[in-house]
């Protein structure tokens, strides 16, 4: 008996001695050592998981950016040959050409209308 005093006094004083005491609840979750092998495992995962996760919409916002500058070079490209074609409808020769190719004739003489003044609607009411 007097061993098993000795052996216990050695525990109670070491443990004592290094001034931690006896570990609570969570300290003892902690101490197991697969415990913190499952913990890192899980953090490694989740920091992994981050990575891919942010990978892939970086990624997908690429394409997107590299599609939308694709239409907009394209759109730049269609209303360049646009204003190109409008540039050459409002060209007098072509005007006057259209004019004569659809029976119309030039004009010998000008006539300038004279514009009225606009009576006012309570003028009009009266009539």
């Amino acid at each position: 008996m007097s061993a098993q005093k000795k052996r216990e006094t050695r525990k109670t004083s070491s443990s004592r001695a290094s001034g931690k005491g006896k570990p609570g609840l969570l300290g003892r979750f902690f101490c197991n050592k697969m415990v913190r092998v499952l913990l890192v495992a899980s953090v490694i995962c989740f920091g992994a998981t981050m990575y891919v996760g942010a990978y892939a919409r970086f990624t997908r916002d690429g394409y997107r950016k590299a599609e939308l500058l694709a239409q907009l070079r394209d759109l730049n490209v269609e209303n360049e040959r646009l204003e190109v074609g409008l540039t050459g409808l409002r060209q007098p020769e072509r005007v006057a050409a259209f004019a004569v190719q659809n029976g119309m004739s030039v004009g010998d003489r000008m006539v300038y209308l004279e514009q009225d003044v606009q009576p006012s609607l309570a003028q009009n009411a009266q009539e």
